[in-house]
């Protein structure tokens, strides 16, 4: 099997091979999910329709990647003849902004970007594809846009409100992540051998003798008209 990379991460060859968290969080029938979907997607008989939300935060997740000239050309119904976005996803700027602005937001945004690692759970084969990665602060962060941090919504199942965090299974995501990681300790401490102090790698090597895992964060941005941000620590 060809090896695994950005290029064909999500291709459905990968797909049908691994499991990931937003795949193993669409079976999760309590928030959403759709077993014959998730069949019918792997059958190549069902294609999720373009969501605009969707694509407004891939806009800014790309924006934190690097990528967004990519982005750019791969989505030109998004943008005007001038390059700037239509009214309808300008937004995306603001949220932008709010990353740009706070220095705690730039703080955790240092590290290295779209890190993919594979490992397995249960018997089955995994992958994950870290937005932000820094060992030596030992700690890994998600970006995730949403429609307002602080909105909750009825969850039918438990007869609860939850936040953003609880309806899209967030904190399953980042126990996959922090787990995979954890497999891939030895594979993180060769890789970044050469690039860190021998006192840097000892402070990595302790803390992840003592702690097992990488903390975890959010990044939360939300799509209000002046978007909202917040750190929110997983764990």
């Amino acid at each position: 099997m060809q090896k695994i990379n950005r290029d064909n991460y999500f291709s459905p060859e990968m797909e049908a091979y691994y499991m990931g968290s937003s795949s193993f969080k669409a079976w999760d029938t309590e928030h959403g999910g759709c077993e014959a979907k998730e069949v019918a997607k792997r059958n190549g008989e069902w294609q999720d329709a373009e969501n605009p939300a969707f694509l407004l935060g891939t806009y800014v997740h790309s924006w934190s990647s690097g990528d967004l000239e990519k982005f750019i050309s791969e989505t030109p119904q998004l943008f005007k003849k001038d390059g700037t976005l239509l009214a309808k996803y300008a937004l995306g700027d603001k949220m932008i902004d709010c990353f740009k602005r706070d220095k705690a937001m730039e703080e955790m945004r240092k590290g290295v970007k779209e890190n993919i690692f594979t490992g397995e759970i249960a018997g089955v084969p995994f992958k994950i594809q870290v937005d932000i990665l820094n060992v030596i602060e030992t700690r890994f962060c998600d970006i995730k846009t949403t429609k307002n941090i602080y909105e909750r919504y009825w969850n039918p199942a438990t007869c609860e409100r939850e936040s953003f965090i609880q309806k899209y299974d967030y904190p399953i995501q980042f126990a996959i992540y922090a787990e995979i990681l954890r497999q891939n300790y030895e594979k993180i401490l060769e890789d970044i051998s050469d690039k860190y102090s021998e006192k840097q790698l000892e402070k990595f090597q302790k803390l992840m003798d003592k702690n097992g895992y990488l903390q975890g964060y959010i990044l939360a941005v939300d799509k209000q008209e002046i978007p909202d941000h917040q750190i929110i620590y997983m764990l």
